[in-house]
């Protein structure tokens, strides 16, 4: 009898726990999109009704007349911000007021992870901020364009050999999962590896785990954005333990040979030991090139890194394998897509060639 009653009473507070703050864009005008309780706007995400871009950009063609919206994620409000005017105020001249975000992770736990922008808050986020911004001008990135067109050759010179004068199959997406991997490990790590003959090799391998977003470490990320005091009290950590201390231990080793050898490489490591440096800067035209165009750069980088307390900015070896990590995250999966569509559109007819090959031209 007392579950009967106890139940609907348990249901309803839960239900009133949910939506709480759904009130929160009605009361100050503002449109969005209608969540569901518990889970916000993304409910349609977890049913495989849309995919998570398609969830995203709902407000968007939803209320196309409007420079913000409104959504939920879960419990928590979010701004969708439709104008590019303010988005550029946002990204460049106010930017520094966005530096926080609603996760917070165990340095200790996550050492890579609580360490990388996307997750490092206040004062680390600032100091991470001013070391990298000058690391993403045209020309550094350019230099990084011989790795890459390497690895790509080295890829190609693998398929011939494997088809010995034949015709052979091979799974797309496996090929450019490697491919991929291969180049950004070059870029990122500062390593090369060949995939495609060695798939066992162990940069592959952590590569997958790093870069994966389900199973375990997908619940462990859901976690943090739905109970994050409980993912704290329970401190739990995303990234698995050995992929932390493999990354660790190659980049340590990697910066203690290029130290005691004098080698200097066109990677992502190379411009991180400019940062722990204090060398790392921007060519004043390449700074006015990006803010015209729109980039984040600027009165964050001088030649001396400050921190709030007047510190100089450190990079220890964690510091720069998370950046590393990061950069490697955050190109991995997107090449191996990006190159998988843009294989099927190729495949479908001369009409998309058309436009890549004059520009080219």
């Amino acid at each position: 009898m007392f579950l009967l009653w106890a139940l609907p009473v348990v249901l309803y507070l839960l239900y009133r726990w949910s939506t709480a703050t759904y009130d929160y864009f009605e009361k100050r005008n503002i449109p969005y999109v209608k969540p569901i309780p518990f889970f916000g706007q993304v409910w349609s995400f977890f049913s495989q009704e849309k995919h998570a871009v398609d969830v995203a950009s709902e407000g968007y063609y939803m209320f196309p007349d409007t420079r913000i919206s409104g959504a939920f994620m879960f419990q928590t409000p979010a701004y969708l911000v439709h104008d590019p005017v303010l988005f550029k105020e946002m990204a460049i001249r106010d930017f520094d007021h966005f530096a926080d975000h609603v996760t917070e992770l165990s340095l200790e736990r996550d050492p890579l992870l609580a360490r990388s922008l996307f997750f490092a808050t206040g004062a680390r986020w600032r100091h991470h901020r001013s070391g990298l911004s000058p690391a993403f001008t045209g020309s550094k990135i350019r230099n990084m364009f011989v790795l890459v067109s390497k690895s790509a050759s080295d890829a190609m010179d693998r398929l011939v050999l494997f088809s010995r004068g034949k015709p052979f199959s091979m799974e797309l997406r496996d090929l450019y999962s490697k491919l991929g991997n291969d180049a950004m490990t070059s870029i990122s790590f500062g390593v090369e590896v060949d995939s495609l003959t060695h798939p066992d090799n162990e940069f592959f391998l952590k590569g997958k785990r790093l870069a994966k977003v389900d199973g375990l470490p997908g619940f462990k990320i859901l976690m943090t954005t739905i109970l994050p005091g409980l993912f704290k009290f329970l401190r739990l950590g995303i990234l698995y333990k050995d992929v932390n201390e493999f990354y660790l231990e190659a980049v340590s080793t990697n910066i203690h040979y290029r130290e005691r050898n004098l080698i200097n490489r066109p990677d992502f490591i190379h411009l991180l030991l400019q940062a722990r440096k204090n060398e790392l800067n921007t060519e004043q035209t390449e700074d006015d090139a990006l803010q015209s165009a729109g980039f984040s750069t600027a009165e964050t980088h001088a030649v001396q890194q400050q921190g709030g307390t007047g510190d100089k900015l450190k990079w220890e070896d964690i510091d720069i394998t998370a950046a590393a990590a990061s950069f490697f995250f955050g190109g991995i999966e997107s090449t191996t897509t990006v190159l998988c569509f843009t294989s099927y559109e190729l495949a479908l007819g001369s009409g998309p060639r058309t436009s890549p090959i004059a520009w080219c031209d």
